[in-house]
């Protein structure tokens, strides 16, 4: 199809540290985040790794991508009494993060707990 433009937008859940991609997508995350509400990276790993089972929460993390490169890191915190989930971060790369790029993830991660 001539002058066709297409992106592929895409996000993976991380489960453990040792995911592919999630020190990009952490490193995404510790450049582009203020330090004045910025969790501490080795935190966040830390959460990662505890038993999900035995928490009253839970961590997600996702790794986010754009045609097949990563691009950026989204955490969500869900409050499992509660019943609610909580975006807690979306760390895109600055040059990602222009018409509108933030709705086409927050829906794609919102899409994935419905």
């Amino acid at each position: 199809m001539p002058n066709l433009l297409e992106h592929r937008f895409a996000i993976k859940r991380i489960t453990k540290p040792s995911n592919e991609d999630y020190i990009s997508a952490l490193k995404i995350y510790n450049e582009t985040t203020p330090p004045d509400i910025k969790t501490n990276t080795n935190e966040i790993t830390y959460w990662l790794e505890q038993n999900r089972n035995e928490l009253p929460f839970e961590i997600m993390l996702f790794s986010l991508y754009l045609n097949n490169m990563v691009v950026g890191l989204a955490m969500l915190t869900y409050l499992k009494k509660q019943k609610t989930i909580i975006f807690e971060y979306l760390a895109l790369q600055p040059s990602f993060r222009l018409n509108a790029v933030f709705f086409t993830y927050i829906s794609c991660t919102s899409k994935l707990y419905q």
